[in-house]
Formats: C-alpha cells, sequence, structure tokens
C-alpha cells in the first residue's frame, strides 16, 4: 500500500511578481505557495521526516510574501508525467537515504481574496 503525504512548502513567487499579477487580475489578494506531494512504501519515521522537511527547506528565508487570501486551486503535473523537478528531486531524496520514497512531486496552490 502507498501511503502519500502533502506538505506545503515555500513561497512560489516573490512579492514584486504577486503584485503584477494580482493588478493584472483585479483581484484584492494572492499568494502561491509550492505543494509537495511523496509516493511512499510507508510512513515515515521521526528521522526521515526530518530529513524530507530539511530537502523541502530551500530558495530565500527572508522577505517572503504572506499567505493572504482563501485557496483557490492547485495546480499539479499531469497525471501520469513525471516532471524534471520530481524525476531529480527523487534522485536526490533516494541519495540521502529515503528508500521509503517512490516519488516526490510539486505543485502550485493558489489563494486569492476578490475585492
Amino acid at each position: 500500500m502507498t501511503e502519500v503525504l502533502a506538505l506545503a512548502g515555500p513561497p512560489a513567487l516573490s512579492e514584486f511578481r504577486l503584485g503584477k499579477l494580482k493588478a493584472a487580475l483585479g483581484l484584492a489578494a494572492l499568494y502561491a505557495e509550492h505543494v509537495h506531494v511523496l509516493a511512499l512504501t510507508q510512513a515515515p519515521d521521526a528521522a526521515e521526516a526530518e530529513l524530507v522537511q530539511a530537502l523541502l527547506r530551500y530558495g530565500p528565508q527572508r522577505g517572503l510574501p504572506a499567505r493572504v487570501g482563501r485557496r483557490v486551486a492547485t495546480v499539479m503535473p499531469r497525471l501520469g508525467l513525471i516532471s524534471p523537478w520530481s524525476s531529480k528531486a527523487t534522485d536526490i531524496f533516494r541519495i540521502c537515504g529515503l528508500d521509503k520514497l517512490l516519488r516526490v512531486e510539486r505543485g502550485v496552490r493558489w489563494f486569492a481574496e476578490a475585492p
């Protein structure tokens, strides 16, 4: 049986990019964050869960946009498609000793608020 975990990741877009999109779409608020979906043969133990969190902590750590609005959509690669990001990330996770991992994929969760 396959265990599936969905973990929130860092912001997907900068404050500048979000501002441009928000203005173009006429929204009161807009935010996007990465979401990571892991398929595992079994649930990770505490040490493995800590390693997963460490590997998924990437990108800038300061000056990040705040999450605003409510979740309106989650966009993932098409079913059956393995993205280049997934292929490389899965290799890295396995090299780091996470043998329970079958695959990791990244998508984007969108949060918005109408004016």
